[in-house]
């Protein structure tokens, strides 16, 4: 009995985890938002933001701001004005200016955060429409620490349909994925404030190449099959003999694509999508033309839709991910179009339809 403890000892003691590579948190400096941006001189203008565990500091936050050639070397300088390391591995955001995304590919400057094994994935990647190094150290009177304020406000825009959920990870799979181009969430400063403006489109060469609204965000979740459900939305329609707003909150939505060849790819589009209306004009004219109301959004949708296509096409980027459903489904044809795919959807004809059906107009009927 005695030597069956014992051993059970030993094992739970060889079980237990070491405490030799242990940090204290005050001799540490957890950098928990990072953003770069391109200098006039073409290097980086890196700036991180930690918090301040001491309760002798005066402020709640430390500020790093340096200029370096790259992140790793970023780090070394951090750590020369710090008084603790610097460790990354627990950063929630990363955020990167236009500038520099439309002179210089992004994914070179990641590599760091891919190669050390130590650093999270699941960190939020985002473009800032102005200067990175200002926003994060701007003041916001009301708001909590910075870091807090943008980890925050990202989760409340994902959560609404108001911009797309891109961290690090799936920036990492966009990249390399020849079916489609990828993209950013947008934020800028607007004063004492922080907003959403919506998605950073990035081109072919990894580099931007032009941003869309919020609205427009909403249409390419849509289509991406990656809403958040209820999305609300108000457009100008018909009602009582002349365009009105009307709201409504879209409860489902399941786009379809269909890929007919000819000399160029024939792309149909189609989008049912389940409504709910959360304001009309008139409720006792609504009740009577439902079957109307339902025409009139789709016939929205689809020059909605169908402007967005456009609109991409233009720009010869394709975020929606056509290509790979292409690569998926019809592999022979993609290995003929495959390595200039975006080119090749700038020249297909799309059409849209969209099939919409009201469930229900509100709690009086």
């Amino acid at each position: 009995m005695k030597r069956g403890l014992v051993r059970i000892a030993l094992t739970l003691l060889l079980l237990l985890p070491g405490c030799a590579d242990y940090n204290e948190l005050d001799k540490l400096d957890l950098v928990l938002a990072l953003g770069f941006d391109r200098t006039e001189d073409g290097d980086l203008q890196v700036t991180g933001i930690s918090p301040v565990f001491s309760e002798s500091a005066k402020t709640k936050q430390d500020v790093f701001r340096v200029q370096s050639r790259s992140l790793r070397e970023s780090r070394e300088k951090m750590n020369a004005v710090s008084n603790g390391t610097v460790v990354a591995g627990k950063v929630q955001m990363v955020l990167v200016g236009k500038r520099l995304l439309e002179h210089t590919t992004l994914f070179p400057h990641l590599d760091i955060m891919y190669r050390d094994a130590k650093t999270t994935t699941n960190a939020y990647l985002v473009a800032v429409d102005g200067t990175v190094s200002e926003l994060m150290t701007a003041s916001y009177p009301g708001k909590p620490a910075v870091q807090m304020y943008l980890r925050n406000m990202m989760d409340s825009a994902v959560r609404n349909g108001l911009t797309a959920n891109v961290t690090l990870q799936k920036y990492h799979y966009m990249y390399y994925d020849r079916g489609s181009t990828a993209f950013l969430p947008e934020i800028a400063r607007r004063g004492s404030e922080l907003t959403v403006n919506g998605v950073a489109l990035l081109n072919a060469r990894d580099r931007y190449e032009m941003s869309l609204n919020r609205t427009e965000t909403k249409q390419l979740l849509m289509l991406r099959n990656e809403a958040e459900f209820p999305m609300m939305l108000t457009a100008d329609l018909p009602a009582n003999g002349k365009r009105l707003p009307v709201s409504f909150s879209v409860k489902k939505a399941r786009p379809r694509f269909r890929i007919e060849w000819q000399k160029t790819p024939h792309i149909r589009v189609s989008l049912d999508l389940h409504a709910e209306v959360t304001e009309y004009p008139s409720e006792s004219e609504l009740t009577k033309s439902i079957p109307e109301l339902e025409r009139n959004i789709s016939r929205y949708f689809d020059r909605e839709l169908s402007a967005l296509l456009r609109k991409l096409q233009e720009h010869r980027v394709e975020p929606i991910g056509i290509g790979g459903r292409i690569r998926s489904l019809q592999h022979g044809r993609w290995k003929t179009i495959g390595e200039n795919w975006p080119d090749t959807f700038a020249q297909s004809k799309v059409t849209v339809r969209t099939n919409v059906v009201i469930k229900r107009h509100g709690i009086l009927k």
